[in-house]
């Protein structure tokens, strides 16, 4: 009798919490590939992952790659953004990553973001417009996972505390995508000699 009444109770609870939707350790909603998402400013889709040694020419150093999701994202809030803002709101669970510089990335957010078509550095997004993305990551090599997890993060619109211009700030994290990662090939591209 106690089991019936437990079961209730917690068909009950499960119920006045949306039910059994997946959701992430974190309590985000974690959402398939190809799905379209909110993260404010933006609306973004990821639908792919590959590791690879080449991303629009550039082969990557001895000893690291990249893994590279594609995806499309778009603008819907107020104004144009930056590339800061843009790779602020992906934060991938890669471990070994580096950042624009060089340096150890510890936010999770990619090395670059690149226009899919030509791969130019997206260095802005106007409102609007929809672009097809390639997500990048610098990685060792030994690092590359088989799977990962991105969590988009929303920003919030406001004015900043010093000069009380208003922009996008504070991200955090809203929905999760698990990605299936493609395997490295078996060899590394030769780079050509530019003399």
């Amino acid at each position: 009798m106690v089991a019936v009444v437990l079961l209730a109770v917690l068909a009950v609870v499960v119920g006045a919490m949306g039910g059994w939707g997946r959701t992430a350790p974190e309590g985000l909603r974690v959402a398939e590939p190809g799905e379209l998402l909110a993260a404010a400013p933006f609306e973004i889709s990821l639908t792919d992952a590959e590791a690879t040694y080449e991303v629009a020419g550039d082969v990557a150093d001895e000893g690291l790659a990249y893994v590279v999701i594609e995806g499309t994202v778009s603008l819907v809030g107020p104004g144009s953004v930056e590339r800061t803002v843009l790779a602020e709101a992906f934060a991938a669970d890669l471990e070994s990553t580096y950042n624009y510089f060089g340096g150890a990335e510890k936010e999770g957010a990619p090395t670059t973001v690149t226009v899919a078509e030509d791969g130019s550095e997206l260095l802005g997004v106007g409102p609007g417009l929809n672009y097809d993305v390639l997500l990048v990551w610098e990685i060792d090599e030994r690092a590359v996972p088989s799977m990962t997890t991105v969590t988009l993060r929303k920003h919030t619109w406001r004015p900043f505390f010093l000069d009380k211009i208003e922009g996008w700030f504070d991200p955090e994290g809203v929905v999760r995508v698990d990605l299936d990662v493609a395997p490295l090939p078996d060899q590394r591209p030769v780079e050509e000699d530019l003399l």
